[in-house]
């Protein structure tokens, strides 16, 4: 388990694959294990906000847990990924409070392309923003969420604001 409250370099946390060209495209396993306090605030990263800014060809996301999470951003944001492309995510949770602009979830900002599923996941992290705003995921296109649920508050001032996912095509 890391708490990253106790260590001052992470204070306001680089999302891992958040630059051009460079996105995290490996695979991940948590083990179960808990990351606390992840912090994000960080005026000059806008897009792909969270743990893993972008991920794209993933096969897998799992078995992590993130605790009292304070993320803050603009476009595409989520306390795990904020831009999702072909990634599989499983058993992961978040709580705490994640805000955005547009397309802005509790566990995903934006999650696209097939087969990409959510499953056995859970937030109860608090969602607000303005557009595409979700409990669990912002916008999901092509994608599927499945045995999975959210229990924070949404809070949304624009257009498709949702309980499980802001916006679905």
């Amino acid at each position: 388990d890391i708490d990253l409250s106790t260590v001052s370099a992470t204070n306001n946390w680089t999302p891992i694959g958040y630059f051009i060209g460079y996105y995290f495209r490996g695979m991940f396993d948590g083990l179960g294990h808990t990351i606390s306090n992840l912090h994000i605030n960080n005026s000059s990263i806008e897009n792909n906000i969270g743990l893993f800014g972008r991920t794209e060809n993933v096969d897998k996301i799992a078995n992590i847990n993130l605790t009292n999470v304070d993320i803050t951003g603009m476009y595409h944001v989520g306390a795990l990924v904020g831009t999702a492309i072909r990634t599989h995510i499983e058993n992961v949770s978040s709580s705490g409070k994640v805000v955005g602009v547009f397309r802005v979830g509790g566990l995903v900002g934006y999650m696209t392309e097939s087969p990409v599923t959510l499953l056995k996941s859970h937030s109860s992290a608090d969602v607000s923003g303005t557009g595409d705003i979700g409990g669990l995921v912002g916008e999901l296109v092509r994608s599927a969420i499945r045995e999975s649920y959210s229990t924070g508050k949404i809070t949304g001032t624009g257009s498709n604001i949702g309980g499980i996912v802001g916006y679905s095509d």
